[in-house]
């Protein structure tokens, strides 16, 4: 159980580090991917990386 909220801490800290996505690098690309990965267990790693492009394009408006 002890081991269940420490993953959600860490999914705290990924969210506050993805807040400004016009900053965003590799790190965080990988943090959001992890966070959809939770979000959607079922879905297959292709459209997850399609969400993530889409993160990608909003960064680079900015």
């Amino acid at each position: 159980m002890e081991r269940k909220n420490k993953h959600i801490e860490e999914v705290k800290i990924r969210k506050a580090k993805v807040t400004d996505i016009s900053k965003m690098n590799e790190i965080y690309v990988e943090c959001i991917f992890d966070e959809l990965k939770l979000q959607f267990p079922k879905t297959t790693n292709l459209s997850l990386i399609r969400k993530l492009n889409k993160y990608k394009k909003i960064g680079k408006k900015h």
